[in-house]
């Protein structure tokens, strides 16, 4: 579509005047003229949250929820830290960084997702796309759906267990689970990856 994406994109709870009860659509329209190279392109922080969430050795700085394209922030500091190192800077501070992201979200890329305990705050750290970010992953929409699925906070691949064949994977298949680690400074595992499978198992389609 030529049609220009903002925030308007999600709806707004009739008789509401906060932004505390928006709701993300069950489909995120794409917005691929939205170029890498558009006020920094892949420097901008929107973009750099999408690479960290695709690298599963840091879903103790941040992960998947699982729900549609929203994430947590579970590490602030470092997630500030590694951002600073990303820019060669000094580190910023996570207020600092928590205005970024409003900002990107009144440019319509993501929103803070507000607290179900606290209503119209944000103390859970989670935020969602408000765009379909496959685009920028290289993948399709039913290839971040199953990433997400599979390595999420609850997926098979963060905490272990069995995932079914519809994975796409043949039943028997180990499959490497990426745990949350803890991290050095720079962002490394501090220990190796430990060595456990989620075995696929077969899904109710295959009887």
């Amino acid at each position: 579509s030529d049609q220009p994406i903002d925030r308007a994109i999600y709806t707004k709870v009739k008789g509401s005047s906060s932004q505390k009860t928006r709701r993300f659509p069950d489909i995120l329209p794409e917005d691929t003229k939205r170029g890498m190279g558009q006020a920094g392109g892949k420097k901008q922080l929107w973009y750099y949250l999408l690479t960290l969430l695709d690298d599963h050795t840091k879903k103790s700085v941040i992960v998947w929820t699982g729900n549609q394209r929203q994430f947590k922030v579970r590490n602030p500091n470092l997630l500030c830290h590694l951002w600073s190192m990303h820019n060669e800077r000094s580190d910023v501070q996570w207020e600092t960084l928590r205005r970024i992201m409003r900002t990107t979200g009144k440019n319509g890329i993501l929103m803070a997702v507000p607290s179900k305990k606290h209503k119209g705050r944000n103390e859970e750290g989670v935020f969602g796309f408000v765009i379909e970010p496959a685009f920028y992953l290289g993948v399709t929409r039913e290839e971040l759906d199953l990433t997400i699925k599979l390595h999420c906070e609850t997926g098979p691949l963060t905490v272990g267990g069995v995932l079914d064949s519809s994975c796409g994977l043949p039943v028997g298949t180990p499959v490497p689970v990426v745990p949350i680690m803890e991290l050095d400074r720079d962002g490394n595992p501090l220990y190796p990856v430990p060595q456990s499978f989620a075995t696929v198992v077969g899904s109710s389609a295959d009887n």
